[in-house]
């Protein structure tokens, strides 16, 4: 049997997540973060199945995140 399992950490308590439905052609998520210090962030997660890793990229938020969602068209089109 493969092992494919993969674990990703965030450096704070994430308060929502969610999938990206629009891209078809890839695993993509959002998380939001957030801490006592005022560190608060949504975090852009993408899955490469082939290499079974995550890239991450983090946009910083002055406002604290409490939930989040992606929208489900396209914006290609």
């Amino acid at each position: 049997m493969d092992d494919n399992s993969l674990i990703f950490g965030l450096e704070s308590c994430s308060r929502s997540l969610c999938a990206v439905t629009a891209d078809t052609e890839k695993v993509r998520f959002l998380a939001t973060t957030q801490a006592p210090t005022g560190n608060h962030s949504i975090s852009l997660l993408n899955y490469d199945d082939d290499d079974n890793q995550i890239q991450r990229q983090i946009f910083k938020t002055k406002n604290e995140n409490w939930k989040i969602s992606s929208c489900p068209q396209d914006a290609k089109r």
